[in-house]
């Protein structure tokens, strides 16, 4: 059964091109392993394709979730995965770079806390290749959520993993 949300999010995904505001379906937290959630291929792109895919980082000790969008035979996807619920009692960070044939392309992360997807933070960065870093206060426990806004792009990514000393 299609549920409103989904429509609608299946609308947005249509409308950004490469890019996806919303990981359809909603993932839920991973026991021992990940849990891989996969939206729903948008349409064809060419510009973006041309640009060199910036390198999505191996998993970090302690990450929460990522968002991962790619171009694949000229379609856009995208792809959740949320790894474990947050702790209150560590600090995190975002990480998150992304390649587009305008280099000066910004795109936009944005995370959500708890079963009511509350937005908690947001931030642009160029998709230039470049990673940014940007540090978040204390989590509340539960799940958390990374959205990536804006495109088309030919691949970008967003994690939160654990801020480490030094």
């Amino acid at each position: 059964m299609i549920t409103a949300h989904r429509l609608a999010a299946i609308a947005t995904l249509a409308a950004l091109g490469a890019c996806s505001a919303d990981p359809t379906p909603s993932p839920t937290p991973a026991t021992s392993e990940a849990s891989p959630v996969t939206s729903r291929p948008a349409a064809p792109t060419t510009a973006a394709a041309a640009a060199k895919p910036v390198k999505v980082p191996a998993v970090a000790d302690g990450e929460l979730v990522r968002r991962v969008i790619t171009i694949r035979d000229g379609v856009s996807h995208g792809q959740t995965t949320v790894r474990r619920d947050a702790d209150r009692n560590r600090e995190y960070m975002v990480q998150a770079a992304c390649a587009a044939e305008d280099p000066a392309r910004i795109l936009t992360y944005v995370v959500k806390v708890g079963a009511n997807e509350r937005e908690y933070v947001r931030g642009e960065f160029p998709c230039d290749g470049t990673v940014r870093q940007d540090g978040i206060s204390r989590l509340e426990r539960g799940q958390i959520l990374v959205y990536l806004e804006g495109g088309p792009v030919a691949s970008a990514y967003a994690v939160i993993v654990p801020m480490t000393a030094g």
